[in-house]
């Protein structure tokens, strides 16, 4: 017999944030009717964006993250939000973070950054040929360093630890799905 969904029996929010709402859920496990709380973050959609010039370099910012604390080299991207579409969150958090604009996004895939206890996706969109057109419009909390590096190198961030997020290197893999080489 195959897993199934589990039965939520209640559900009580018991934290609320602009970012993030922590829900305790009491489920039902249906192998053995074992019932048990477990904890759900619920977190707005996001949408990353790889934006690759015309000569195959891959648009990077580093910024400070508090969950590592530490800076951290990623693609741009961010909260998608309320009522936004993931492709017009993708053109947003592109210019927004980098000042880059280029051709139409082109939905990659998305992913689940963390299906255990999150309840939210992340859209992957790539941008070709894309170009420095103005500049960036930060968020107050936000502190962004703008970088190109060389698609082809990019293995070596990965390997060398600089570039560790996991969304980001998933990312990446859906680009390589794309038949994009590097």
């Amino acid at each position: 017999m195959y897993p199934q969904n589990w039965q939520v029996k209640s559900s009580r929010c018991i934290f609320d944030s602009p970012i993030v709402n922590l829900k305790v859920k009491l489920s039902v496990n249906p192998r053995n009717g074992h019932e048990n709380e477990y904890y759900l973050a619920e977190f707005p959609n996001w949408a990353n964006v790889i934006a690759l010039t015309s000569d195959r370099q891959l648009v990077l910012i580093r910024h400070y993250r508090h969950g590592t604390a530490q800076l951290e080299v990623e693609i741009p991207g961010g909260c998608i939000e309320k009522g936004e579409a993931p492709l017009t969150a993708a053109i947003r958090e592109l210019k927004e973070e980098t000042g880059y604009t280029g051709q139409k996004p082109i939905l990659l895939g998305r992913v689940s950054p963390n299906p255990s206890f999150q309840d939210n996706y992340c859209y992957t969109y790539l941008v070709e040929n894309a170009v420095l057109s103005d500049q960036q419009e930060m968020d107050d909390g936000e502190d962004i360093e703008v970088f190109t590096y060389p698609l082809t190198e990019i293995d070596t961030l990965i390997e060398n630890g600089e570039l560790s997020n996991s969304m980001v290197i998933a990312a990446l893999y859906l680009l390589r799905k794309q038949g994009i080489q590097f």
